[in-house]
């Protein structure tokens, strides 16, 4: 948690870091410049400690979650719910930061014969395509997060900055999972993956 000292004015600026108590998300520095990227809040309401990532404020805590999967050569599988909204408050939206992997992928695994992963929100057993930007009921991104395409053993990181338009409350029906789906004939695909998150400040 950062701590502010007492004597430091709200929206101090400090090693040209912008620092901010208060109830509200700050929209301007004091004196109306425009806020700068790391600027830090503190919100006193839900007690969470903040920056400004340059669109809006997210949570310093960042939450990491976890799925592993034996696919097999199965064309389509959805594995792993992995988020549960009753660990983040209901009115805040999320801001999916990146994905670690370590995949192990049979031969054959090449441009031609790959997988690619997907991220969705499924709503019971409603798969639908994404329609527009407020529609997280079925697959979050229309192309994949990314593609294995290299045999073996391959351990990678990919950076996601993806901020969904919706808030908690309006997923509270459903299940975000990870979905994996083969490009011509590849081998069998096991998978570990870990997707990292903030909250989005109401």
């Amino acid at each position: 948690m950062t701590v502010f000292s007492p004597r430091i004015s709200n929206g101090a600026i400090i090693n040209t870091v912008a620092r901010f108590v208060q109830p509200t998300k700050p929209t301007t520095r004091i004196g109306g410049s425009a806020l700068g990227v790391n600027d830090e809040w503190y919100n006193t309401t839900d007690k969470i400690d903040c920056y400004y990532q340059g669109l809006d404020w997210v949570s310093k805590q960042i939450i990491s979650v976890g799925a592993n999967v034996n696919l097999g050569t199965a064309s389509t599988i959805a594995f792993n719910p992995i988020l549960s909204q009753s660990i983040l408050q209901p009115r805040y939206t999320l801001f999916f930061e990146k994905v670690d992997y370590a995949s192990n992928i049979g031969s054959p695994c090449d441009n031609d014969n790959y997988w690619n992963i997907f991220l969705r929100y499924r709503v019971r057993n409603n798969f639908t395509t994404i329609n527009n930007g407020n529609n997280y009921s079925g697959t979050i991104y229309n192309t994949p997060m990314f593609s294995i395409k290299s045999q073996g053993y391959v351990t990678a990181s990919t950076d996601m900055n993806l901020y969904l338009n919706n808030r908690l409350n309006e997923f509270l029906s459903g299940a975000f999972e990870f979905e994996a789906r083969k490009v011509g004939s590849p081998g069998s695909l096991s998978l570990m993956m870990g997707l990292s998150f903030r909250s989005v400040m109401p």
